[in-house]
């Protein structure tokens, strides 16, 4: 028995609906409450589902699971471009602490939303995580038709985004050499940061609800509201007049909802 199962390798659908009993010690109880898909596809759906009915084991699905394999990968294109061979190897280490950095960060995001829905929303992890790349996905696609036909936000939604979402020393080369990045990659970017924002931000069961021929318009006007409301947020606590514990509610109630509000929906 295990406090967590980490598969981190090994051949698709290895673990099935044929063979998950054996998953399960002598008395009934799991092997293990927790599964990280860290190999993509470890478990078939029906794997995952019967785990979850039988014994309610929680499975953090591969697409969030490993979800920095396919942020690193974007990092590498973007490194290809910006970078030549001997910047990077100049940069490499302090790449590579920033990129770790940063990687944390963004699985931190995905873990958040996904146990935060998990705990307040009917539901298997698996089944939410699913959902959260459906959002993003949906988002980013909106987002991506806008820019087909009006792309002249692209760089400077870059260069404002950019730092947020890559690591900062390669941000900072990317947004002084974004012409060196291949065609479209750089809307294709900002759709992805776009609609990232939007949904760990937010949560699914909002973005669900968004209409789809608003979706482009709603997620870029939640990164001109999110910057209102830090705006607020900085005003407030640089005002005088208001005692500690006031300011502080007032941030925490901007910070939890300010951007969503101002949309207006």
């Amino acid at each position: 028995a295990a406090d967590v199962f980490v598969p981190a390798g090994g051949r698709p659908h290895t673990l099935n609906a044929q063979n998950t009993d054996a998953f399960f010690l002598a008395d009934g109880r799991p092997s293990s409450p927790l599964v990280v898909e860290g190999a993509n596809l470890f478990l078939t759906p029906e794997a995952r589902l019967r785990l979850y009915q039988r014994a309610g084991v929680r499975v953090v699905k591969d697409s969030s699971a490993n979800k920095c394999g396919v942020i690193s990968s974007s990092f590498e294109i973007v490194s290809a471009h910006v970078l030549d061979r001997v910047e990077f190897e100049e940069l490499k280490p302090r790449l590579v602490d920033e990129i770790l950095l940063r990687l944390r960060t963004l699985a931190g995001l995905e873990a958040k939303l996904l146990f935060r829905e998990y705990a307040n929303y009917p539901g298997s992890l698996p089944q939410i995580s699913t959902r959260i790349s459906q959002c993003i996905n949906q988002a980013k696609d909106a987002v991506l038709d806008h820019f087909e036909q009006d792309d002249s936000q692209v760089p400077a939604l870059f260069a404002t985004l950019a730092p947020e979402h890559l690591p900062p020393t390669l941000a900072t080369y990317a947004v002084d050499r974004l012409e060196q990045l291949p065609k479209g990659y750089a809307a294709a970017a900002v759709a992805s940061f776009v609609a990232s924002r939007l949904v760990y931000s937010e949560g699914i069961n909002f973005c669900e609800t968004l209409p789809k021929d608003r979706l482009a318009h709603i997620a870029l006007s939640f990164v001109d509201a999110q910057r209102e409301t830090q705006r607020a947020v900085d005003a407030v606590k640089t005002a005088e007049g208001l005692d500690t514990a006031h300011r502080d509610a007032i941030v925490r109630l901007l910070d939890r909802g300010g951007a969503r509000a101002s949309l207006d929906l």
